[in-house]
């Protein structure tokens, strides 16, 4: 039988400890999820691997995000049962934990053999369907359950993608990728992002004021200083994938952005300094903490507003646009010894 966890609201604690907290919490819920599904799935044959994404795979999942996950399926695999079958399978699992039950809903699939590691299809079939470049859904993604060939055969896929020039595919995507950055870059130092044509202020750095409503597109902290982050980070995955560097080195690194960062430093492979590597840290906890606070308000108060400390957030911000505009990741240089 599994433990309850107990998950701590994050205006108990200061950024530090409560973004500590919140990365064990997470790493514990998918340590049950797994338990779950093996539980409920038992020895399948070898053509899948079930895999989180997201705030999920970067132990960032707070108070109001879904359990976002994603199905991998080598359906070239010997043996392999049909797809349906499986989908079936997990569209009937639920999973419950701390008196919630999470449903598998909208679950994303990607077929090794015909779809692109590095797209997400959402809505697939409908008229809504939407496909968007998202690299990092499969970067970032962390094994649950199935079989890890599979996953493992995935994630190298990507790598071949990235590095592809066939079409000039992976020039374009790292193109692509880039001025996403730069988008996100922008909204950290203004707060506001041009969507569909309109102005959306996610949060006021004069006022001290931030604002979370999702029926609204309205993200605090996310669109901004977050994304600002990962996408930095995105960017200089391809970049390096592209420059020849060791595959594994890139699909190895920690999905944790907190950890990746510090993983950087410990494998000389960042172009910032250890102080700096430190500081965008620092930064990274303290915005994931304000931007849980703006979920819980609205969660639990039916508030779309937080107040913040808005000379320290300016502060910040200033700073995290500088960490991210330079080279987080670069080719790990050898050491010597002796």
């Amino acid at each position: 039988m599994q433990s309850p966890l107990h998950a701590i609201h994050p205006n108990t604690r200061d950024y530090r400890s409560y973004t500590d907290h919140l990365f064990a919490y997470n790493k514990m819920f998918q340590k049950n999820l797994s338990a779950s599904l093996a539980e409920a799935f038992g020895i399948e044959t070898p053509c899948y691997a079930i895999a989180t994404t997201g705030s999920d795979a970067r132990l960032e999942k707070g108070p109001a995000s879904y359990l976002e996950m994603v199905l991998f399926l080598d359906t070239h695999a010997e043996g392999c049962a049909s797809s349906l079958n499986i989908l079936k399978g997990l569209g009937n699992f639920i999973f419950r934990q701390d008196g919630q039950a999470y449903s598998i809903e909208n679950m994303e699939v990607k077929d090794l053999e015909n779809d692109r590691m590095s797209e997400c299809i959402l809505n697939p079939g409908t008229a809504k369907e939407t496909r968007l470049i998202s690299p990092n859904r499969v970067f970032d993604a962390r094994f649950l359950y199935g079989f890890d060939a599979v996953f493992s055969k995935a994630k190298g896929r990507l790598a071949t993608e990235l590095s592809n020039d066939e079409n000039s595919y992976g020039e374009k995507l790292y193109d692509r990728i880039k001025s996403r950055a730069k988008d996100h870059r922008r909204i950290v130092l203004t707060g506001v992002q041009r969507f569909k044509g309109d102005e959306l202020r996610h949060y006021d750095l004069s006022s001290g004021v931030a604002f979370y409503n999702p029926s609204e597109h309205l993200w605090a902290f996310k669109q901004g200083p977050l994304r600002a982050v990962q996408y930095a980070l995105v960017r200089d995955q391809i970049r390096v994938l592209r420059e020849g560097v060791d595959p594994q080195m890139i699909l190895e690194l920690p999905r944790n952005t907190v950890v990746k960062l510090n993983a950087l430093e410990v494998e000389n492979a960042s172009g910032l300094s250890s102080d700096q590597i430190q500081e965008l840290s620092d930064h990274y906890k303290y915005f994931l903490w304000l931007y849980h606070k703006s979920q819980s308000a609205h969660l639990n108060d039916k508030s779309s507003q937080i107040t913040f400390d808005a000379a320290e957030a300016s502060k910040r911000c200033k700073s995290l646009d500088t960490l991210c505009a330079g080279q987080i990741i670069k080719a790990p240089e050898r050491i010597i010894i002796g």
